[in-house]
């Protein structure tokens, strides 16, 4: 209450003294600043994520896809080496690339983790080969410890071969799929840096704003 019995008025805005307005910006810009460091952060642990996700997950993916069929067609080349001339020591190719196969894949599935088409393109790799030796390679190379194929075995040989092309189709699906995870990893990323460099520049600019309204006060 005023001497004169009246309310006092609210205090406003253009009431208060330069000291005042000095506290209320740089209030403003404490606060800001904080806004301004949980963005960052979020933003950092955004991007960082997806990075990691692209160089952690699906390009070491796509290195032991490769290694993985590098592998099966090693043990396609030993068979049909062995079949056509009936010496176990062509075999070599097939007895490393089974060694292969199965470290590769075992890594495969480690990288892939819960993208389920990812997993799902390993196992049906691993269900054809595994049909593929059961139904043509092992018997192929069982033949050929008697010497080179001849006549029906040398056919069978040929549809090996055949089934195998089941095979590398499941390759370039597999191929494509890793290929679409990592452009959209990437386009992510992309876009994150984009957004990322756009707060960046706005905070920038309301700090400036803020610092310019402070100089005009202590003017």
């Amino acid at each position: 209450m005023s001497a004169s019995g009246a309310p006092e008025r609210p205090r406003r805005l253009r009431d208060l003294t330069v000291q005042g307005w000095f506290r209320l910006v740089f209030a403003a810009l404490a606060l800001l600043a904080v806004v301004a460091a949980l963005i960052v952060a979020g933003l950092t642990a955004q991007t960082r994520g997806t990075s990691n996700e692209l160089a952690n997950s699906i390009l070491p993916a796509q290195a032991q896809a490769y290694r993985l069929q590098g592998a099966l067609v090693d043990q396609e080349t030993g068979v049909r080496g062995c079949g056509l001339t009936g010496q176990v020591g062509f075999l070599q190719p097939y007895t490393a690339g089974r060694v292969t196969e199965q470290a590769a894949a075992a890594q495969l599935r480690a990288l892939v983790g819960g993208k389920v088409s990812l997993a799902r393109d390993v196992a049906r790799i691993e269900r054809a080969a595994q049909a593929w030796r059961t139904g043509y390679a092992i018997p192929s190379i069982d033949r050929a410890r008697r010497g080179p194929l001849r006549g029906t075995d040398l056919a069978q040989l040929d549809r090996g071969k055949a089934a195998f092309g089941h095979l590398r189709s499941l390759f370039a699906v597999q191929n494509a799929h890793l290929a679409a995870d990592a452009v959209s990893d990437r386009a992510a990323l992309g876009r994150a840096r984009v957004f990322q460099n756009w707060v960046y520049g706005a905070i920038l600019v309301v700090f400036l704003l803020a610092a310019a309204a402070l100089a005009v006060m202590l003017d």
